[in-house]
């Protein structure tokens, strides 16, 4: 049970074991004993391959010793293998030395063999898979006999394919067979599926990888060079001609900078001017930019000097206004219109509380209305 989803009146009343898997060295020390008392003679690399064929399970440890003492009351590594059944697994390594090789028609031919014999190909894939991950622990981790269960020689194999094959080159071959492994229960045709995998293990070429992958990356340099160098520009205020969004260059204007939730507590009332004609420029953008004319709906402007002042009633497109570059867009409005580009300055009244009349928001929208400027701010 998943302790996580108890209640805590049940927990309250029960007692709560965690259990984890028993270490090999506790395993061998308990097979030996049991042995011993049996009076069964017990090598201590049997004992060992037990102990790793178990995994951590007691029950499962002594359930094998039960199946080797039925071969034999003398355990060996042989009897231990052919109890579990990973006795004549050379078939599994001669395939790992055949991808190794990139010998694509020699692998076929083995699981050719193999479907004659009537070998599940699904429970073949499996091992396959469980063999690249011992391959993947020679290859990376020192000291790795203990964490592969398998028998000496199977051990030397995996050794010596291991220091054939790259890392990045076994773990492709993991993620090959994981997906392979995976389209078995959708496949019409599972020795087709296991065809096509082998096809795509033996054409894994280190070197034509590392040539196309430094290919792809070149290309990636190249192009995240160009985005970056143009959101540069857009932060800067950079408008890109239309005549010129297809070359690799970047032509930059003064423009103005944009800050999105500004501190408006310096703003002067008196000061500023209403943007009479703000309907007709939402419209404008609205014809040319759908989202960024959403955004500005039911908003109102207010000039002063450099400065334009928006005061919007959704705060919901203020991170998709910034990350557009809506101002750079709104910009290109104002200057058809007025001939000149603007700092805009953008804050929501969302949150403005009517009767705050000290709120500096609220003072531009009075403005505005005694200007007869329709102002419907939702609060």
């Amino acid at each position: 049970t998943e302790i996580h989803k108890v209640p805590a009146t049940i927990v309250s009343r029960c007692q709560h074991f965690d259990f984890h898997r028993i270490k090999n060295d506790d395993i061998v020390a308990r097979l030996s004993y049991i042995a011993e008392k049996e009076n069964i003679e017990l090598d201590n690399d049997a004992a060992q391959l037990i102990a790793r064929l178990s995994d951590g399970g007691m029950r499962d440890a002594l359930s094998l010793l039960d199946q080797c003492i039925a071969f034999d009351n003398k355990i060996t590594l042989d009897v231990v293998s052919s109890a579990s059944g990973i006795a004549g697994r050379d078939y599994l390594f001669d395939m790992l030395e055949k991808i190794c090789e990139h010998d694509t028609a020699a692998a076929l031919k083995i699981v050719d063999k193999l479907y004659d014999m009537s070998k599940d190909l699904k429970v073949l894939c499996s091992e396959l898979l469980e063999q690249m991950r011992n391959v993947m622990l020679v290859k990376t981790v020192e000291n790795s006999r203990d964490l592969i269960s398998c028998l000496p020689e199977e051990y030397d194999r995996i050794c010596s394919i291991s220091s054939k094959m790259k890392l990045d080159e076994i773990l492709n071959c993991i993620s090959i067979l994981q997906s392979c492994n995976e389209r078995f229960a959708r496949s019409t045709s599972r020795r087709i599926e296991l065809e096509m995998c082998l096809v795509k293990l033996c054409g894994n070429n280190p070197v034509s990888e590392r040539t196309s992958a430094a290919v792809s990356s070149n290309e990636i340099n190249v192009l995240m060079n160009r985005i970056n160098q143009l959101e540069s520009a857009l932060k800067n205020g950079a408008v890109i001609p239309a005549a010129d969004r297809n070359k690799n260059t970047v032509v930059k204007e003064s423009a103005p900078v944009k800050q999105i939730d500004p501190d408006l507590k310096n703003v002067k009332p008196n000061e500023t001017v209403p943007i009479k004609e703000w309907d007709n420029i939402v419209e404008q953008v609205n014809e040319k930019n759908k989202s960024i004319g959403a955004f500005l709906k039911k908003s109102h402007a207010f000039t002063n000097g450099n400065n334009l002042y928006l005061i919007v009633d959704n705060d919901f497109f203020l991170k998709y206004f910034k990350e557009t570059n809506g101002a750079v867009f709104l910009n290109e409005i104002l200057k058809s219109n007025y001939g000149r580009t603007y700092n805009i300055l953008v804050k929501s009244a969302k949150n403005v509380a009517p009767n705050d009349t000290e709120n500096p928001i609220n003072q531009l929208l009075e403005k505005a209305k005694k200007l007869d400027i329709e102002v419907e701010i939702k609060k």
